[in-house]
């Protein structure tokens, strides 16, 4: 590993910037991408096309952005290969940090990839994730899934070394990939604390519509399975009989969409639960300031959850079921706020249990700032970068 004493250019390869795709792992690539270039670094980002009007070249906030067009799997890894190579020829590039492997497997294969330092950041099981969401029976699913973790293997053993945000995915990467302890860091996930600060609770509330005598509890994932949303659902009916004044918001997109709100209607939670679909990022920080509790009910794999901090950082107490590096993080501030369960009926009893002992907010959102700056995370991260 290197010490950091002069200017570098970092180069970040990734499946999408967040401005294209929000999402967390997007968002860990953009936050310490910022904080590189505050530190006078240059940093480059090549990602795919994912939409027409997407420009091929622009400059976002001093990161140059490079897209590849879409075509076949093989043409944009080979696009993938052109644009990194035309890029270091253009610019020497002194680190490649890649977020996902399956958008990087061209260049992990290719004679740039093998002359350049790279540092992999681990953020999830890619392979388990899709098996989790789709299945595992049937010859389709049980190739798909093969090439998957052949793709995931030929990325972590290619790159010079291996960050992790937990010691779940740490785990992971040792036992299933085979990567030796000495090749892997942990480096949690951040925090924007400026952004994601207490604030004006009473505002964030009124400007949402929310009673002062609301309990109301917010959740913002993925609307997939595996984040386990429509056990959010059922515990809710549970927990409107104690607390009637209950109110339940779920942001964000997916397939299970349609399930969700039939289940909503099915069980007549419509004027307690709400969908309220994507949420902008310039209303993220309010939605975690207004609401009572944030709830990560989570089935399997979770990596880290940056959500976590966000709530933290706002001063909302977070409920997260004991899955993945959950109990991890949240053990750090108050283990009290790590669910008896997963289940419904579980995850019930620990929204009752928690309205009568939510931890301190101010103490929260002081203990995230001082433990989750995207400053000393970007600074850890540099540190781990390999030679070569």
């Amino acid at each position: 590993m290197s010490v950091i004493n002069t200017t570098l250019h970092v180069l970040h390869l990734a499946d999408a910037t967040f401005q294209d795709k929000p999402g967390g792992s997007r968002k860990y690539a953009q936050e310490t991408a910022l904080c590189m270039l505050q530190e006078g670094h240059a940093v480059s980002f090549i990602v795919p096309q994912g939409r027409p009007e997407l420009p091929l070249a622009e400059d976002w906030n001093g990161l140059q952005v490079i897209r590849y067009a879409a075509g076949s799997p093989i043409r944009r890894q080979l696009e993938l290969v052109s644009a990194v190579t035309a890029l270091h020829a253009r610019q020497p590039i002194d680190l490649v940090i890649v977020h996902f492997a399956y958008t990087a497997l061209g260049f992990h294969l290719s004679r740039i990839g093998r002359q350049l330092p790279t540092l992999r950041v681990f953020h999830g099981p890619w392979d388990l994730e899709h098996a989790e969401e789709t299945g595992t029976s049937g010859l389709k699913n049980n190739l798909v899934h093969a090439v998957m973790h052949t793709i995931e293997r030929t990325s972590l053993r290619r790159s010079g070394h291996i960050v992790c945000l937990s010691e779940f995915m740490a785990n992971d990467a040792r036992s299933r990939f085979g990567i030796p302890s000495k090749g892997v860091s942990i480096i949690p996930g951040g925090v924007d604390t400026k952004r994601f600060s207490p604030g004006d609770r009473a505002a964030a509330r009124s400007r949402f519509g929310y009673r002062d005598d609301e309990f109301v509890v917010f959740c913002v994932r993925r609307l997939a399975r595996r984040m386990g949303i429509s056990n959010l659902v059922e515990a809710a009916a549970v927990v409107r009989e104690q607390i009637p004044n209950l109110r339940v918001i779920i942001g964000g997109k997916g397939p299970l969409k349609e399930e969700l709100e039939t289940q909503i209607k099915t069980r007549g939670l419509e004027g307690c639960v709400e969908l309220v679909g994507f949420i902008p990022d310039d209303e993220l920080a309010d939605r975690y300031r207004a609401a009572d509790l944030f709830v990560l009910p989570t089935q399997a794999l979770e990596g880290f959850g940056l959500v976590i901090l966000e709530s933290l950082g706002c001063g909302t107490p977070v409920l997260g079921t004991p899955v993945g590096a959950i109990p991890d993080v949240l053990r750090l501030f108050d283990d009290r706020m790590i669910a008896q369960g997963k289940t419904a009926p579980e995850l019930a009893v620990s929204i009752f249990k928690t309205v009568g002992s939510l931890p301190n907010r101010g103490k929260l959102s002081a203990l995230t700032a001082r433990d989750y700056s995207w400053n000393d995370v970007t600074a850890a991260l540099l540190r781990a970068r390999p030679d070569k």
